[in-house]
């Protein structure tokens, strides 16, 4: 991928898929120790402190492209997993802050570390994009989780992918239809004051 093609198109659109970011070594190390923590009545849980996601927190691709977002002083806000439980995941759009805020004023961004195939049937993320630069938040039907918006998008993408948003883009989780696993590593980065 050409660097400063994606450093723009995610500025500009809110988003950024970098494939095969994850070894296959580093894949297989976050498996076996999401085995051996994972709650099976909750769908997300802190992550934070072990050492097998590391990589998640301190990968140099994370510290080229996330500048684009929040500029060149930023901080970890938290390291969580996430595998919606089959028939579960749909969430309404939503913005991960209180309210709006000005594009260039852009407080988070998330790094979506994918660690299975992640496909519309087992609950991928869908994003707006170019809605981080609307300044407002969804509303009305658009929040609700069954509520569809006419520029929406599904985010297919395969184990060792790297998925970068915007955090104040229009985004949700839907629905793990399929059942099978879709275990993503969520790193959020907040802008330094």
């Amino acid at each position: 991928m050409n660097t400063s093609h994606g450093i723009s198109r995610l500025a500009n659109e809110g988003w950024l898929l970098i494939e095969g970011v994850l070894s296959a070594k580093e894949i297989a190390a976050m498996h076996t120790a999401w085995d051996e923590f994972e709650v099976s009545e909750n769908q997300t849980w802190d992550v934070a402190g072990k050492c097998e996601f590391l990589p998640c927190i301190e990968s140099p691709i994370l510290f080229e492209f996330l500048p684009a977002l929040l500029g060149d002083a930023i901080k970890l806000e938290s390291l969580k997993g996430r595998s919606p439980k089959p028939d579960y995941g749909l969430q309404g759009l939503h913005v991960d802050t209180v309210g709006p805020v000005k594009p260039g004023e852009q407080i988070l961004a998330n790094a979506f570390w994918i660690l299975d195939e992640m496909s519309r049937e087992n609950g991928a993320t869908r994003l707006v994009p170019d809605s981080h630069k609307t300044y407002s938040v969804p509303a009305g039907n658009y929040a609700q989780p069954n509520g569809k918006h006419p520029n929406e998008i599904y985010i297919s993408a395969n184990p060792g992918d790297l998925l970068l948003f915007s955090a104040h883009l229009w985004h949700s989780g839907s629905r793990n239809e399929s059942g099978t696993r879709r275990r993503v590593v969520i790193a959020q980065f907040r802008r330094r004051k």
